[in-house]
């Protein structure tokens, strides 16, 4: 399996949301969050996540199935920039990425995804 990072250096191989409609059990765990997105209306729940299909298919490939439309690190990344990912700017790693590597500790994981493309394919 070709491993592909995301723009923002989340590894594609092991997100859920690729197959997140596939699996009951696996939308079920996603509840919480789709909620907090106001994603679901009241009294839904893992089925009408099901529903709904692929929520993404790479920021690489067709945007217009990607979990997170508003997607700062994207916009600034390909959109402003014509970058394939944020290891490839001047400025990485940026503070504001920074900062967002800090929330969570999958998007450490991210960061140092980004920072091990950077050193093997420096600029």
């Amino acid at each position: 399996m070709k491993k592909e990072i995301a723009v923002c250096g989340l590894d594609c191989n092991t997100c859920p949301f690729p197959s997140i409609h596939t699996s009951l059990e696996n939308a079920q765990k996603w509840v919480g969050l789709f909620r907090e997105w106001k994603v679901l209306k009241e009294g839904e729940g893992a089925k009408e996540i099901m529903k709904h299909g692929p929520y993404c298919i790479s920021c690489h490939d067709d945007r217009s199935v990607h979990w997170s439309a508003n997607c700062w690190i994207l916009k600034c990344c390909v959109d402003d920039k014509g970058l394939k990912n944020c290891s490839q700017c001047n400025g990485f790693p940026c503070n504001k990425l920074v900062e967002w590597s800090n929330t969570d500790e999958g998007y450490k994981k991210a960061l140092d995804n980004l920072k091990k493309l950077k050193r093997t394919n420096p600029m």
